[in-house]
């Protein structure tokens, strides 16, 4: 008789909005939850799926969940188990691409602000939280689909992770890390040492770039 718990991420065109999470099983409701961003740890939801013996018509093993944010039913459900399930990444509209990675800072004269996904020489979504870390820097990004955002994410392309910040006042944005296009779960990325990679280029100068031999 014990209910479901289930958590995870919800993304909703590209976006992981900060609402109410509603479970359906055979289009009755049988729990609420809230998707929230976490500090230092990044978007996550969380929700209570009643078992029948708990509300008649619920949850009964192997019944499929159907998950809402603001309305909008994820493209995928999931299988009722009692207890708690695994986490999982749920998707309603065009699925993302999501990746993380950790770079090592060992010059702390170089100052991190950001990473930004690139399809060639477009924007393609956004870092999802704050960068963690001192000396071992993580971060997480997100890629949109072309569907979203012309240009962007679809087959056979690659996304450039580049790097933004400044280094003894100078600002620099250089690539950090590039991978093909994977729609879906999270890439893990290899660890970057920034004294290999990062070039300083001057903003107001794009062709103005060196190596950061000091």
């Amino acid at each position: 008789s014990a209910a479901m718990i289930l958590g995870g991420v919800l993304w909703v065109d590209g976006s992981t909005p900060a609402a109410e999470v509603i479970a359906f099983i055979g289009g009755k409701e049988c729990g609420r939850g809230q998707s929230f961003l976490l500090p230092d740890a990044g978007p996550t939801f969380i929700v209570t799926v009643a078992a029948a013996a708990e509300q008649p018509g619920c949850g009964a093993p192997g019944t499929p969940v159907t998950l809402t944010l603001n309305g909008r039913p994820m493209n995928d459900m999931v299988d009722w188990q009692p207890g708690f399930a695994q986490p999982r990444t749920f998707f309603a509209g065009p699925v993302v691409a999501q990746y993380w990675g950790t770079f090592i800072r060992r010059d702390k004269s170089v100052q991190v602000e950001k990473v930004v996904p690139y399809v060639g020489d477009v924007v393609c979504g956004a870092q999802v939280d704050a960068l963690l870390g001192n000396e071992e820097v993580g971060y997480q990004v997100v890629a949109v689909p072309e569907q979203l955002r012309p240009g962007c994410g679809r087959e056979g392309v690659v996304v450039t992770l580049r790097l933004e910040g400044t280094m003894d006042g100078r600002a620099f944005d250089t690539v950090l890390a590039t991978a093909p296009w994977e729609p879906g779960p999270l890439t893990h990325l290899a660890t970057v040492d920034l004294a290999s990679v990062m070039k300083i280029c001057h903003r107001a100068s794009a062709d103005s770039c060196e190596a950061p031999g000091r």
